[in-house]
């Protein structure tokens, strides 16, 4: 595996790569199995070819046991099927925790309209084609916030620019579905945290102006863990009902790490 990009990388040349970014905690890396599945969902999907998957997969189960932090790995589509051209396309990077990494901070969201498309499939991929993300964030950071919240032309609020989104509307708790968005390995384990602790979250459409009454809202990412949002907009939003999220999310985690324990022991 090549710690350097070639000057004809796919990735690099074109966005045409596929990411996970793995949080390792106590040498445990949390949910692999479902950063496994959903590479290999968009993998698939996306055809990239078999040898790169293995690749790629032989390089996420290495993760376990690895020092604590943030650990990227990158895909990128090879030329040709050649095995050992396939390999040469994976690249691990590791990076320490920092600031907002689920140390409870609780960030502002700034609306940015037209950059979120409900219909556009493609977003649904965790794919190197980053820059509507950071843009997105650069415009809601200009203005004073945190992070981003992108808005359809249509008025749908989909996801933040790295994270997706939980919002208490009315008492309930509601999450936007997977169209258009991030498929959100987090995002995932909360949904099961929650069936399994009988939190009922729904998946529905949600809209500029279900903000209005949105008494308030988390977000969940690898990096951010569960988070609370402190406001959007102007708008101020209660932390405090999140840690029903959170509740239900750590014993969650608790009860995963002991499987996984089992399992290995």
């Amino acid at each position: 595996m090549s710690d350097t990009v070639a000057a004809d990388n796919r990735a690099f040349l074109y966005g045409d790569g596929l990411f996970e970014t793995v949080r390792v905690e106590e040498g445990r890396a949390l949910f692999i199995e479902r950063h496994r599945q959903r590479f290999s969902r968009s993998a698939r999907r996306l055809q990239y070819p078999d040898p790169t998957i293995d690749s790629a997969l032989e390089s996420l189960d290495s993760l376990d046991g690895r020092r604590d932090g943030l650990w990227r790995v990158t895909v990128s589509r090879p030329a040709t099927c050649d095995e050992e051209e396939a390999q040469s396309r994976v690249h691990l990077r590791w990076r320490q925790f920092r600031n907002g990494d689920g140390d409870g901070a609780t960030p502002t969201l700034g609306i940015v309209e037209n950059f979120y498309f409900p219909e556009f499939d493609l977003f649904e991929h965790k794919t190197t084609s980053w820059l509507r993300s950071l843009e997105a964030r650069r415009r809601a950071q200009n203005r004073g916030y945190d992070e981003a919240l992108l808005i359809s032309p249509g008025g749908r609020v989909g996801e933040a620019a790295a994270a997706n989104i939980f919002l208490r509307i009315g008492g309930e708790w509601v999450t936007p579905p997977v169209e258009g968005i991030l498929p959100g390995v987090m995002r995932d384990a909360l949904l099961a945290a929650a069936r399994q602790g009988g939190l009922k979250i729904v998946e529905r459409p949600v809209f500029v102006g279900d903000l209005q009454t949105c008494e308030a809202m988390a977000l969940t990412s690898t990096g951010r863990m569960v988070t609370a949002v402190s406001a959007v907009e102007k708008q101020p939003l209660e932390t405090e009902p999140v840690e029903e999220l959170l509740d239900v999310f750590q014993k969650y985690l608790k009860w995963w790490v002991s499987q996984k324990d089992q399992c290995n022991g």
